[in-house]
């Protein structure tokens, strides 16, 4: 049965960090690397979401969660950053990103009552200006709500479909398509997380975690650039969108 959480977080000064769940493949790039370290933007794509986190003064620190076998990430300048850390993931995006949870519980400075940004390494024309909202949304609306992400309306006509065939048309209204960061209480999401492995329900997001557990998520509308890098044809798209937020 899910749990009931406090939407209080009392911490009188709170800090934020960033856990980076970077251990799958991106089998979907049709790449022989993973899609996180192709090149984008003179850098590699892990690096330009990175960069983009690291550029927050309030951020604490970020966790990167690689797979096992990862041996490409600490051969990267950004891998030297002192606000860089990295642990194992796990073979789901939910276990990588428990793990860099309990990572972060290890660390002296860090307090349970302090925030997480939760992002998807390959995302990374996230806008600054969005973070900081994101951000402050989760300091203003904590006596409200458990935490925020941000998201974009659905603009596209939706289609049910089986078989290759259209069984109905589902309405758009009231349908926002889920981006990262997410954010939340550390603590809260590590437990919300726990709980939902525990009782075997599907965990898509950090948000779906929080929602099992009674939490309440507020959305952040977020620009529909946020994209992720999941085919091929992304990268073109993500570098002419980074050339656009540069200028």
């Amino acid at each position: 049965m899910p749990l009931s959480i406090s939407t209080n977080h009392p911490s009188p000064s709170p800090h934020f960090w960033a856990v980076v769940p970077a251990a799958g493949v991106g089998s979907r790039m049709r790449s022989h690397i993973p899609k996180q370290y192709l090149r984008l933007a003179g850098q590699t794509v892990i690096e330009v979401t990175l960069n983009k986190l690291l550029a927050l003064p309030q951020l604490l620190g970020v966790i990167v969660c690689l797979a096992e076998s990862d041996d490409t990430f600490k051969r990267l300048d950004i891998a030297s950053n002192p606000r860089v850390h990295t642990t194992t993931g796990g073979g789901e995006r939910a276990q990588s990103v428990l793990k860099g949870l309990q990572y972060l519980s290890d660390i002296s400075y860090f307090n349970n009552t302090d925030w997480v940004l939760v992002h998807d390494a390959a995302r990374p024309c996230v806008a600054d200006a969005a973070l900081r909202e994101l951000m402050d949304v989760c300091l203003r609306s904590a006596a409200q709500y458990t935490g925020a992400i941000l998201g974009a309306p659905i603009a596209d006509t939706l289609k049910r479909a089986q078989d290759g065939a259209i069984v109905s048309t589902v309405p758009r209204e009231h349908l926002w398509q889920a981006h990262t960061p997410q954010c939340f209480p550390a603590q809260v999401l590590r437990d919300a997380i726990d709980e939902s492995l525990a009782q075997g329900h599907l965990i898509t997001d950090e948000a779906s975690a929080i929602e099992w557990v009674g939490g309440n998520v507020r959305l952040v509308s977020d620009s529909r650039a946020n994209i992720k890098i999941t085919q091929p044809e992304d990268l073109a798209l993500a570098e002419f969108i980074l050339t656009q937020q540069r200028r």
